[in-house]
């Protein structure tokens, strides 16, 4: 009977399929990976979508699929957590339903779209499959993937399995400006996220980021500033030398955010052209009163 039940579970086991193959090799690496031990850290089990189930979302999405760490595209988005590899290669990282959702509507077009089957099925990820099936070229570029996969790009507690890689947005400022803001050191990126965010909803034309300043394409910036740097030019590295000659093209007058100034905020001519310095404390490039 032993015999009889071996031959048959062997002409009825269906044979390996690449994707299963390659979804077992994915697993192997996560229990004994570098991702593996962070996720046990963080006391978050993996769990990967069957072979089966994310090849058939794939199919009925019409969607390529990516399963392998050691892809090309996934070691170079995993390299793009580093400012220095971002400016390199000139590639930044998004991550979650609204932020790249916002990019898309921004006109910004990804490389790299990565979806788990958990972000598709999430009530946030409809805004996203909308766009893809309204453009085949996006659609081109994206990927389902397993949850372990795209997890392991994350860099929060709780990734909504949704990553994408996109050259870094280069709006050209304005020949006129009535309004703008300049930071000088901020190198907290969640504050630089908001005060860039609030730029936006203040109607500034353009932002000046001295030398010192955090990246303002850094995770934790963009989901601070929630969609702002895909609307408002921004110019980077910036001296003070040069934000000044930019000023006096624009014919601007600068005024200075400082807690223990003795103008209040109510008091400034806001008709006028006018340029906001806000500085994150210390030394600032160019010290001298009312600027």
């Amino acid at each position: 009977p032993g015999l009889w039940c071996a031959l048959l579970a062997a002409t009825t086991r269906p044979a390996a399929r690449p994707v299963g193959r390659a979804l077992q090799r994915l697993q192997a690496a996560h229990w004994h990976g570098a991702s593996g031990a962070r996720d046990r850290a963080r006391g978050r089990e993996p769990v990967l979508a069957s072979a089966q189930s994310l090849e058939a979302l794939a199919h009925d999405l019409q969607l390529g699929m990516i399963l392998s760490p050691g892809n090309a595209k996934i070691k170079l988005m995993r390299r793009l957590g580093s400012r220095r590899q971002r400016e390199r290669s000139g590639m930044i990282l998004l991550e979650g339903h609204r932020l790249v959702a916002d990019a898309i509507e921004a006109g910004v077009r990804p490389e790299v779209l990565l979806l788990t089957e958990e972000a598709t099925q999430a009530p946030e990820g409809a805004r996203l499959l909308a766009a893809l099936a309204a453009d085949a070229a996006l659609a081109a570029c994206a990927s389902l993937a397993p949850q372990d996969l795209v997890h392991g790009l994350s860099d929060t507690l709780t990734p909504q399995g949704v990553l994408a890689m996109l050259p870094e947005p280069s709006l050209p400022v304005p020949p006129a400006a009535s309004l703008v803001l300049i930071l000088d050191r901020v190198s907290d990126p969640g504050n630089l996220g908001t005060l860039l965010r609030s730029a936006a909803g203040a109607g500034a034309d353009a932002v000046l980021l001295l030398d010192g300043c955090t990246d303002a394409w850094g995770l934790k910036a963009l989901r601070a500033g929630m969609g702002a740097q895909f609307r408002m030019p921004m110019k980077s590295g910036q001296t003070w030398a040069e934000a000044r000659s930019q000023l006096e093209a624009w014919g601007c007058h600068a005024v200075k955010a400082d807690a223990g100034g003795q103008l209040s905020h109510s008091q400034v001519h806001c008709r006028k052209r006018l340029c906001l310095r806000q500085s994150a404390g210390g030394a600032a490039q160019n010290p001298s009163p009312g600027v």
